[in-house]
């Protein structure tokens, strides 16, 4: 149980697949492929929608959404060479994307390169703060403050992570997403993202 309400919390960690948030300057055509690959994804068809991620991709090279959607593909097959190239290929394409550095960061770590890693973790830490503080991001505070408290972990920056989460408890007291953030480990969150693969 307590594994689903972690994974509730970490939603907003994940790209978002849905294409209500996709922005207008991206191609028709590609948001409609794009969605067409994330029915696929919903019925296992997992080669038909990279195949699907792939067109929209074509269609619209800087339409970001499909390569977020090809990482978690990837990681759900544990092909993390894979995963890792399309999260570095969607923050290439959208620099704040602050879970994809956060992601990128992970796959990085997974994959024996800590230095990178530490460098993707403290990218996603910045941006974080900078959406914190951005009146324009002010209806997704909480989400961006969750965010930023597993890049802390990541980032091996405890002390502060722990303080936000303390924080944050004390803002929201019934707010039993942010109740669980108490107590998971870095390794328990890495596990979780990565489906438990070490």
């Amino acid at each position: 149980m307590r594994h689903i309400i972690i994974l509730s919390a970490l939603i907003s960690l994940f790209y978002a697949c849905s294409q209500k948030k996709a922005q207008p300057e991206f191609n028709l055509e590609a948001i409609a492929i794009n969605d067409k690959a994330i029915e696929a994804m919903h019925r296992f068809e997992l080669d038909s929608a990279l195949t699907l991620f792939d067109q929209a991709i074509s269609l619209d090279p800087n339409y970001y959404f499909p390569h977020s959607n090809k990482t978690a593909i990837f990681i759900s097959r544990g092909q993390f060479a894979e995963a890792l190239h399309e999260s570095e290929m969607a923050v290439k394409k959208k620099p704040d994307l602050g879970e994809g550095w956060t992601l990128a960061g992970m796959l990085s770590e997974r994959l024996g390169d800590s230095i990178t890693a530490m460098d993707y973790y403290l990218k996603s830490i910045e941006i974080f703060d900078q959406k914190i503080s951005d009146p324009d991001h002010s209806s997704r505070v909480t989400e961006n403050r969750i965010n930023r408290i597993f890049s802390l972990m990541l980032a091996r920056q405890d002390e502060k992570a722990q303080a936000e989460i303390k924080q944050l408890n004390e803002e929201n007291p019934n707010d039993m997403v942010i109740q669980q953030l108490t107590g998971i480990s870095r390794e328990e969150f890495i596990g979780i993202i990565l489906h438990g693969d070490d």
